[in-house]
């Protein structure tokens, strides 16, 4: 981005909301919605403001996250101005203020997506508005091991485990005017009334130019058979695996039945067994991805510690990673 850099403090909080919740519960399809509203600008995803902080409340030396940021994939595609002489949350809050005026400078709102860690947002836009959107864990577990990004549903109901119960601790640190809560399986079953209600939390009107996003992207209609694919292609050991790491109360919690046979509960030996598991599977889909050649070397290079090689590496896996995005 070119430009001068806007003042970090002009972007308030309450023109700010992050969607939060796993990878694969439906954020991208939410983006998309969003982003097609005239009042809304979305830049994408923004885990890279807080993947590098140490903690939810401490924040890293500016010259070593300003190193990380040259191989990050999302910093890469945005590019926003750095200026080293800011502190680290002005320089992020910065960073959100230049992707809003590139992308959308007319828009009152920016939004942006983040998946993990989004307790740290709570530190860097202490006023900001949450979406929180949740999807059944079977179903992003069968997408999460279809893609290799967890190898097994004991991994997947862990992850899936994790991310809903950093939502449950940070929940009540946020007043419920700036809270909203989205199921996927409501927005895919009646997208108007789901957008009406998220533009009324907004305070904003619903429009119709939310659900004409397949003009601008490549994603297509919202496709209600997306809901419960897991009842047919999920293996029942592994819906079991799922439902045996979440338990009951959380599944309930988020408006879930489980599976309908006995939740499987690994033991600690069974547990080291379903880890080795679950790292063999997703180095076996990471090495059919960016090939034998290009894992084995940077093995080398982490090994040996030779940072320039692995960089290199770090940007053709980039390069594979991004011709294969929908």
């Amino acid at each position: 981005m070119s430009g001068a850099l806007p003042d970090s403090q002009a972007l308030r909080d309450e023109a700010t909301f992050f969607v939060v919740g796993t990878t694969r519960s439906g954020t991208s399809l939410l983006s998309l919605m969003l982003k097609n509203h005239p009042a809304i600008a979305y830049p994408g995803e923004f885990e890279w403001a807080v993947d590098f902080m140490p903690g939810p409340d401490s924040y890293p030396p500016v010259d070593a996250y300003v190193d990380w940021l040259s191989i990050n994939r999302h910093y890469r595609h945005h590019r926003p101005h750095i200026d080293a002489t800011l502190s680290y949350p002005d320089l992020v809050r910065s960073f959100l203020a230049q992707m809003k005026q590139e992308q959308a400078p007319h828009k009152p709102l920016v939004g942006m997506s983040v998946h993990r860690h989004f307790d740290r947002l709570l530190h860097l836009f202490p006023g900001a508005r949450f979406v929180h959107i949740v999807r059944d864990p079977r179903d992003v577990a069968r997408s999460w091991i279809e893609f290799g990004w967890e190898g097994n549903g004991w991994a997947a109901g862990r992850a899936w485990a994790d991310v809903e119960s950093l939502w449950d601790r940070i929940r009540p640190r946020i007043p419920g005017d700036r809270v909203h809560e989205v199921r996927f399986e409501d927005l895919v079953r009646d997208p108007p009334a789901e957008l009406a209600r998220l533009c009324s939390f907004f305070g904003i009107p619903y429009t119709d130019a939310m659900l004409r996003y397949p003009e601008t992207s490549t994603y297509g209609p919202v496709d209600p058979n997306q809901v419960g694919k897991w009842r047919k292609t999920l293996p029942l050991r592994e819906q079991r695996r799922v439902d045996g790491e979440i338990g009951a109360a959380l599944l309930a919690s988020r408006g879930y039945e489980p599976c309908g046979a006995p939740p499987l509960h690994a033991g600690p030996f069974a547990a080291r067994l379903l880890a080795l598991d679950d790292w063999w599977r997703r180095l076996r889909k990471r090495i059919a991805m960016f090939g034998f050649g290009i894992w084995f070397c940077d093995q080398i290079a982490k090994a040996l510690r030779l940072e320039g090689w692995h960089r290199r590496l770090e940007l053709r896996r980039q390069a594979i990673i991004n011709a294969s995005l929908k």
